[in-house]
């Protein structure tokens, strides 16, 4: 991460890899508290501008009617819903270091290069699966959206397992095709690329 600070406004330029595809992406902050030389620690003002990003708006609809009472309804957005030590699980992801991102602002980071590749024009939920008691909700839904540069159709069929501690999401495991991931990926690669 390359950081910088220009009268009290930190903008941090962001990058990793999926698989050969580099991703990157740019967060700015107005207002900040603590800052490292490695990391932008974000704190009281800015944290509720990292909190109201909503990288995919269709799936915090979806999460919302699926998670039910179990969410905390003050939530609005799909970061909100996350509890600061949330874990999230891609067990077929093709890069093994996105295999699991831990912690709330890392998931953020990882959301926000993620959302500026691809757009989710849509979510249709075939199935929900409550298990009994306090155990996880299974979500089967399809997601159709495009590159976001490129224009690439993406389809993806998702199999969702979610669980939810003191209102918040404390793990969300995502199994999907990541072969179609990486068509968008690729796609929006070279697109900037050219």
């Amino acid at each position: 991460m390359v950081t910088t600070v220009q009268s009290g406004r930190v903008t941090a330029m962001s990058s990793c890899r999926y698989g050969s595809v580099p991703i990157r992406w740019r967060t700015d902050t107005v207002q900040y508290r603590q800052f490292t030389c490695s990391s932008v620690h974000l704190f009281n003002e800015s944290r509720r501008v990292m909190a109201s990003f909503d990288p995919f708006p269709e799936l915090t609809v979806v999460l919302k009617d699926a998670l039910g009472a179990q969410l905390d309804q003050s939530a609005t957005t799909f970061i909100e819903m996350m509890s600061e030590d949330v874990v999230l699980e891609f067990p077929y992801a093709a890069d093994p270091a996105f295999s699991t991102i831990s912690g709330r602002d890392r998931v953020t980071d990882y959301l926000r290069g993620v959302s500026s590749l691809f757009a989710v024009d849509r979510i249709d939920v075939q199935h929900v699966h409550h298990a009994q008691g306090a155990g996880p909700v299974v979500i089967e839904m399809k997601a159709l959206g495009h590159g976001r540069s490129s224009g690439v159709t993406y389809d993806q069929h998702y199999i969702t397992v979610i669980n939810v501690a003191n209102g918040r999401i404390v793990s969300y495991r995502e199994y999907f095709n990541p072969e179609r991931f990486q068509v968008v990926t690729e796609a929006e690669a070279q697109r900037r690329d050219a």
